[in-house]
This record gives C-alpha cells, sequence and structure tokens, in this order.
C-alpha cells in the first residue's frame, strides 16, 4: 500500500499554484497591522474572490435583518464576515476555480 503511494505521488509531473491573488491577501489578513481597506484593495485584484465574498456576506446566514440594502461595498463586507472568513472564502474559490480548469 505505501507503496503505491509513492508511486502515484512520483507520477504527478505538475501541481497547479496557488494564485498571487491568495498569497498577498493571505500574509494581508496575518498582518495585524492590515485593515479592511488593505484587503479589499488586493481583493480587487480577483473578481471572483471579491463576487463570491458579497455573496455570502449578503446571505440569509449574514444578511442582517433590520436592513433590506445589500452590501455592495467589499470594506463592509469585510468588517461584517472578518478576516478569518474571508480568506477562507477567498482559498475555496481559489482551489475551485484551480481544479475546475484541471478537471
Amino acid at each position: 500500500m505505501r507503496n503505491a503511494i509513492f508511486e502515484r505521488l512520483d507520477a504527478i509531473e505538475d501541481l497547479p499554484s496557488i494564485p498571487a491573488v491568495i498569497i498577498k491577501l493571505t500574509e494581508a489578513i496575518q498582518d495585524i497591522e492590515s485593515s479592511a481597506h488593505d484587503v479589499s484593495k488586493i481583493m480587487g485584484e480577483d473578481p471572483a474572490i471579491m463576487t463570491r465574498v458579497l455573496k455570502v456576506v449578503n446571505s440569509a446566514f449574514y444578511s442582517n435583518s433590520f436592513s433590506s440594502n445589500p452590501i455592495t461595498n467589499v470594506k463592509h463586507a469585510i468588517v461584517r464576515l472578518g478576516f478569518d472568513t474571508v480568506r477562507n472564502i477567498a482559498l475555496t474559490t481559489s482551489i475551485f476555480s484551480i481544479f475546475k480548469e484541471d478537471h
């Protein structure tokens, strides 16, 4: 069994890399000096991540029941969701897009 696993790993020629936006976003989120503005500027480089964050923040789980206005500002979305949630959304969005392309 163990040899079969190593043989399969050796057969892998190329793994997709994590996009640069995700790396910058993760670094900014880990930096205690970063603000929602800083993170939103980085997210601006990847429309798929921005769209996903806005979709999640306006979902029934996160939406404010006292306001019928959706959040359209990425900075406001980041503040509402928090850095950890934004990072998780960005990572999953990125991973799904990588594997979608490679099947």
